[in-house]
């Protein structure tokens, strides 16, 4: 990452001046502006500019798994074009635009160190050099922690939206103040959850699934 930075330094003025930034609103609306302009976007209110496909034995989650489990960031969110030094028109895609709550910006690309192949390493420059000129954070991530994927993934399930139950939710609102580790919560709270959850049809022949409802609110605190 640090020669990304040093790299972006370095460029010309002139390299600068020629990235223009393609996206979708949420309206579904493509429009295309300078990257100046781009400041202005609220790109995590868009649509992806790619599109995600989940297949069958897929290895990894697409974006739009975390995009529908945390929220304030976009997947995919716009086209970076420019013309690379040859006169060829390039185009890439970050992999995550996220504005966090000050409203400073980081933009996000995710690649395996052994799977960087050089164009892709000359995109990732010319895209860190362009969020350089916008004063955003770029930052280029590598493999991720294996054990620290999988809670991420498990914890997903339980922010998902879907699983919110507003009278559960209330109930539970005792042990989401809870200082002590969310198992722990949970655990002391399980007779008052069983009692607010026997009564659905749905979810009372199903404990996981009640488990996984009933620690929806630990994860949303509110």
């Amino acid at each position: 990452m640090a020669l990304l930075v040093e790299t972006a330094r370095a460029a010309q003025p002139t390299e600068r001046a020629g990235f223009e930034v393609g996206f979708i609103t949420e309206n579904g609306v493509e429009h295309q502006v300078s990257l100046a302009e781009a400041g202005a976007v609220l790109f995590e209110l868009g649509i992806p500019v790619r599109r995600f496909i989940s297949r069958k034995g897929h290895w990894h989650l697409s974006g739009l798994s975390w995009s529908a489990t945390t929220g304030g960031h976009a997947s995919q969110p716009f086209w970076l074009r420019w013309m690379n030094e040859s006169g060829q028109r390039v185009a890439h895609a970050p992999d995550y635009f996220v504005r966090r709550a000050d409203c400073s910006v980081v933009v996000i690309d995710c690649r395996p160190v052994e799977r960087r192949k050089p164009p892709d390493v000359a995109k990732f420059v010319a895209t860190a050099r362009a969020c350089a000129e916008m004063s955003w954070q770029y930052t280029l991530i590598g493999a991720a922690d294996a054990v620290a994927t999988a809670n991420l993934r498990w914890l997903g399930g339980y922010r998902h939206p879907r699983h919110h139950v507003p009278a559960t939710a209330e109930v539970l609102r005792p042990a989401t103040n809870d200082p002590r580790p969310p198992p722990t919560r949970w655990i002391r709270h399980e007779a008052r959850i069983g009692s607010t959850m026997s009564g659905s049809p749905l979810t009372a022949p199903f404990p996981p699934l009640r488990r996984r409802v009933a620690q929806t609110p630990m994860w949303l605190p509110r």
